[in-house]
């Protein structure tokens, strides 16, 4: 089993006094430490007891500037550095941890030009987008024309792509050989329902689609999304993959219920999840939904009052794994729970812990405990 303990977010604050009207700034500082420990799997020499730890100070920093109502300037950098570190000895363990020599890194997160009016908004550089399949800092065009409140189209092309968190760091240049990946998201809002429907392309290697739809009341929400990776001529990993998603919300006063599953098709999702975004990200530890065949439910329990938050969160999924060694019907659960509280404004203080159990015949997965303590800082200047 593995424990990790998230020990320390300690933020750094950020102080303006008097800055023109026409200047946007937001700012966020994070001291992360974790500790986790594996514990060995039986009769399996390859999954041992090992332990890793480590801290870091990551900062985000975010600068609009307005040249006239319609014309804008955003800047933005993300800068990492690794307190200290004590890696994992096991070599399974140590290839799927980031080092110090990875995560200690400085970027510019956005650079961008942009033009947005009540209808129509044109940005060129460098944008730190959050889209379906897509999160991190991407260099290209975005066209958009509409309005999200009621219909919209979003039209894009990126060539360059990365991402810097405190215990992350990926960066992919001259995306498919300068061709980039091509997209669209259409939106549309009718009375409760919200629908969104997106393709984005990558020339003769892979094609993404997806539609959402969302339907909201005052007391419950229903949600359900099916996402797809068609692998094209040129695809070195010529799997298609796909996910479809299912869930329903309902609020009680300030307790909030989620009840929801999943289904991952018989190639899981290696190819839709390497540009950053993780969409079945509910899972901290994943719990394996992103796996072969993998067939999930879970229930998130959230309770909210004045500065206090409460969440707790529960799932279990059966799955599969072809690649490495045939092994059917394997199975993991997870528990998550999380308690907030928000000092101000700006400081927050979380606790949260973690585990996930996972089958004993998986030959690449070992069981994980998390616990963590989170203090953070954020300030805005609008």
């Amino acid at each position: 089993m593995r424990y990790i303990v998230i020990i320390v977010f300690l933020t750094i604050g950020l102080h303006a006094t008097d800055i023109f009207n026409s200047y946007n700034l937001s700012y966020t500082s994070i001291i992360h430490s974790e500790y986790e420990a594996s514990l060995a799997k039986e009769n399996n020499a390859t999954f041992p007891s090992d332990s890793n730890s480590y801290a870091s100070w990551y900062n985000r920093l975010l600068f609009n500037y307005d040249i006239d109502d319609d014309f804008y300037i955003s800047l933005g950098a993300k800068a990492n550095l690794v307190l200290g570190e004590n890696n994992y000895h096991a070599p399974f363990y140590l290839r799927a941890k980031l080092t110090s020599e990875q995560l200690n890194q400085a970027i510019v997160s956005e650079a961008s030009m942009n033009y947005d009016t009540e209808f129509v908004s044109l940005s060129v550089g460098r944008n730190d987008i959050d889209y379906d399949w897509l999160l991190g800092s991407m260099d290209g065009v975005i066209a958009s024309v509409g309005d999200d409140e009621s219909i919209s189209l979003r039209l894009f092309w990126f060539q360059n792509f990365v991402q810097l968190q405190y215990n992350y760091y990926f960066e992919l240049n001259n995306i498919n050989d300068s061709n980039g990946i091509y997209g669209a998201i259409a939106k549309s809002k009718i009375d409760n329902f919200d629908l969104t429907a997106y393709d984005y392309y990558m020339q003769d290697l892979r094609n993404i689609l997806g539609l959402h739809v969302n339907y909201t009341s005052k007391q419950y929400a229903i949600n359900f999304s099916y996402s797809e990776g068609r692998a094209l001529a040129l695809a070195v990993y010529d799997y298609d993959e796909s996910l479809a998603q299912i869930s329903l919300e309902t609020l009680w006063g300030k307790h909030f219920v989620e009840v929801g599953a999943s289904l991952t098709g018989k190639n899981g999702l290696l190819a839709m999840i390497q540009l950053g975004s993780f969409m079945t990200g509910q899972f901290y530890l994943s719990n394996q939904v992103d796996r072969e065949n993998a067939r999930n439910a879970y229930i998130r329990y959230l309770y909210a009052k004045r500065n206090w938050r409460f969440e707790l969160l529960g799932g279990y999924t059966s799955y599969d794994n072809t690649f490495l060694s045939i092994a059917d019907n394997l199975s993991s659960e997870e528990l998550d729970c999380y308690l907030g509280y928000r000092l101000d404004s700006s400081w927050s203080l979380n606790v949260g812990a973690m585990a996930m159990n996972v089958d004993e015949a998986d030959p690449i997965s070992v069981d994980q405990y998390l616990v963590t303590l989170n203090i953070g800082y954020h300030y805005e200047l609008f």
